[in-house]
């Protein structure tokens, strides 16, 4: 797995001395941090349970500045009980102490729980620290990160990481990563100082920030390091191959004392807009007043309600080409859906919030009982619908939704998902849903769905069933299925169904081989198929005396096959190539004469020809992808169809200086036909400057030769209260096809400035 670099040759020569380490590992978890245990202090003799802590109760908060010179951290420091060291490599097939080491205290009072950690360097020169975007990803930097169970399933853990510049990213990952919410956003508070030869971090985390286990004695925990300068990632307590296995996290004491009555957030805004649009001929002023509350009733309940919330802060969608008959999907990034998101991540995604439209009240419910799961969601909306038969709109919907989650063992678990949609002019739009999955030996994982639709105004009813079985590990991945979705399972008003009216299989395989010679740091080869029918008939012939069974005609709905290869360069170029091909069948039903005897039945032809539908080739190269700052290039010719495809785009991403970020895409696509020409471009421009801790700046501006028109949206967001911002807005939509313009009248086709200020009141 490893070349043999200096470094690599460093830690080999400490494989070999492991054994005589082991008799060291008690004096070495003994030494405290200079900062935080005074020379000459004794540490208390006593047998450490093996990957097993105990917070120390702090009588005085800890000051959270990066500097680990508190009382708690002194006491944490002399109680090995409460300290993490002996950090290992991750993944290798044999424990290996870290070059670098790192060691964790951990603390807490009724409201908090504090983590101090010193993470050592051999330079602070080796420090790698560039981004400064929140939930950025931060492993592109150095970073640590802690990982809580906080209800002990072996299965769930929330994660909060910062890098030397203190920036925060946090999440929420569930069935051992297979499902992770980067979107889930908590309050909480940390800092670091870099030293000459260590960088430390301080974090205070509020019980009330996430929900657990009301009677658990011991919660999971980890806690993980990026070294970005080597490139290596070390852990207290080794998860293998799968960073986010749960289920081989260390264990903690739940702090006894922690924070278990009800709280409640309260965050109520105001707004004020500007709007011209060119529809209107006219200029808006508007103003809104809305409230949003978060009540956890116990650790592990929690109720969300909002009424008329304003999103108009949250980024634009990005423009896309789309060269396949899919529905494109876009991310949810409203705050108000974010948390408990996972919950809905089904094979067959029966609720797709980007379907609900603007919000005028709702709640929901989030909570667990031991084993078991609970969401619950209500919501009345409204939106313009795209509907022949029932144009134009504003429409007011109800949507509602429920589900459940039974963790059945620590590797299986089944759930029942209820959505109903309905609205004034619109019957009940239900969807029932029933859902397994099942893991073996923590690679191979089992999963089902079965959803049932019925649409009220319609009379409609339809099904769909998903099956698949897929293993990952860091050398070979495979995964294959089974679908059957009913052709009018689109009837359901909630869901993101790509496509429907399919029977068939899948299949993927997925080979990296880690080489770290020659120059070459891995290779990479994917393929994958799929085959699927049609459920109706095309033709269908009544019988008759001559002949009584004919034959029932259906087509090949879709069938694909791709391959990948790529070759990852030790000095950061990477390089793809793929091919795809789609296909498609057509049928023909001719009818011709007996040729035997006129007066008998004639003879009926059903010529099937399968097509390609697509066809497409492409390569791909790009510099430093696994970093902040990037480059890429890719070219993609073939068939789309009837018409001829070059598509050819690339972009990159840079960082002038530490709190500036830019990126730029182009998209460019050609479609060529004997009798016409189709020419679509895409550019997307995004900045963000982050001039304080506090205080950031973000422009984006993409244009699209298709709509005719470029879009700017910019934001100032300054936080000046912990969860308490003011957005200053500006979005904007102007013309640059010359036609266009002549016909609307005008250049400029809508424009909007927006202020919004919301307070967080924690009662």
């Amino acid at each position: 797995m490893f070349g043999t670099t200096p470094r690599n040759l460093r830690r080999l020569g400490s494989a070999l001395l492991l054994a005589a380490a082991l008799f060291f590992i008690g004096a070495a978890r003994g030494q405290g941090d200079q900062d935080v245990a005074d020379e000459g202090q004794s540490v208390e003799a006593f047998p450490i349970p093996e990957g097993h802590l105990t917070a120390v109760y702090a009588d005085v908060a800890p000051r959270v500045d990066g500097v680990l010179d508190d009382r708690c951290w002194r006491d944490a420091a002399r109680r090995p009980t409460a300290t993490a060291s002996g950090f290992t490599y991750r993944g290798l097939p044999y424990l290996l102490w870290a070059d670098e080491q790192t060691t964790v205290y951990v603390a807490y009072d009724e409201e908090y729980l504090y983590i101090g950690a010193r993470c050592e360097v051999d330079s602070a020169d080796d420090i790698v620290a560039r981004v400064l975007t929140r939930d950025a990803k931060l492993w592109y930097d150095d970073m640590f990160e802690v990982f809580l169970d906080t209800f002990h399933d072996r299965k769930s853990s929330y994660y909060f990481a910062v890098n030397p510049l203190n920036t925060q990213m946090d999440g929420y990952l569930s069935e051992e990563g297979e499902v992770e919410n980067r979107n889930w956003d908590g309050i909480w508070y940390s800092a670091t100082k870099i030293n000459h030869d260590s960088w430390t971090v301080e974090m205070k985390i509020p019980f009330r920030t996430f929900r657990f286990g009301m009677f658990n004695d011991e919660w999971g925990v980890n806690f993980v390091r990026f070294h970005k300068h080597d490139e290596d990632q070390t852990v207290w307590r080794d998860p293998g191959e799968n960073l986010f296995r749960v289920s081989l996290f260390g264990t903690m004491d739940a702090p006894p004392r922690r924070q278990k009555r009800p709280v409640v957030d309260v965050q109520p805004y105001v707004s004020g807009s500007y709007r011209d649009l060119a529809k209107n001929e006219k200029y808006e002023f508007d103003h809104k007043e809305g409230l949003d509350v978060a009540a956890r009733l116990l650790p592990s309940m929690t109720v969300v309600g909002t009424f008329r919330p304003d999103f108009a802060q949250v980024e634009a969608d990005p423009y896309r080409i789309n060269l396949t008959d899919e529905e494109l999907f876009y991310p949810e990034k409203r705050p108000f859906f974010l948390e408990g998101q996972e919950y809905f991540e089904t094979p067959i995604l029966a609720f797709y919030s980007r379907r609900v439209g603007d919000i005028e009240y709702g709640g929901k419910f989030i909570g667990r009982v031991g084993p078991t799961h609970l969401y619950a969601l209500g919501l009345d909306a409204e939106e313009f619908l795209e509907d022949p038969e029932n144009p134009g709109g504003p429409h007011r919907f109800a949507f509602t939704g429920a589900r459940v989650k039974q963790d059945i063992t620590e590797h299986a678990s089944a759930g029942f998902l209820g959505v109903r949609r309905t609205g004034e002019s619109w019957r009940n739009n239900d969807a029932l849903s029933g859902d397994a999955t099942i893991s073996f030996n923590d690679e191979a994982i089992f999963s089902g769905q079965f959803l049932h639709v019925d649409d009220g105004r319609t009379g409609i009813s339809d099904h769909g069933l998903d099956l698949s079985l897929t293993r990952y590990t860091s050398g070979l991945s495979l995964g294959a299925g089974y679908a059957d979705l009913g052709p009018r399972l689109d009837i359901l008003k909630t869901a993101y169904i790509p496509y429907d009216d399919v029977k068939g299989y899948w299949g993927w395989a997925d080979y990296d081989l880690w080489l770290y010679r020659w120059g070459i740091k891995k290779l990479n080869a994917n393929v994958d198929h799929e085959h699927y029918h049609n459920h109706g008939v095309i033709f269908k012939t009544p019988p008759t005396k001559s002949d009584p069974t004919p034959e029932d005609v259906h087509r090949l709905q879709r069938e694909g096959a791709a391959g990948e290869v790529g070759v990852y360069f030790e000095n950061r170029i990477t390089a793809r190539f793929l091919a795809e091909h789609n296909y498609r069948q057509e049928t023909l039903r001719l009818i011709a004469l007996n040729p035997f005897h006129p007066f008998l039945p004639p003879v009926r032809v059903f010529p099937a020809r399968e097509r390609f539908a697509n066809r497409y080739y492409a390569g791909t190269i790009g510099y430093n992808l696994d970093e902040w700052s990037s480059a890429y290039a890719f070219y993609e010719w073939g068939e789309h169809f009837d018409y001829g495809l070059d598509y050819w785009g690339g972009g990159f991403s840079f960082n002038p200086f530490s709190r500036l970020t830019l990126a730029y895409d182009l998209d460019y696509e050609v479609l060529t036909h004997p009798k016409a020409r189709y020419e679509f471009i895409i550019n997307r421009l995004h900045g963000e400057l982050n001039i304080t801790d506090e205080l950031a700046a973000r422009v984006f501006v993409q244009s699209s030769s298709d709509h005719g028109h470029y879009a700017t949206n910019a934001l100032l967001s300054y936080e000046f209260a912990k969860g308490s911002h003011v957005y200053l807005v500006y979005n904007e939509k102007r013309l640059f096809k010359k036609h266009v313009r002549e016909e609307i009248g005008r250049r400029l086709l809508a424009q909007m400035i927006f202020l919004k200020v919301n307070y967080l009141l924690g009662l």
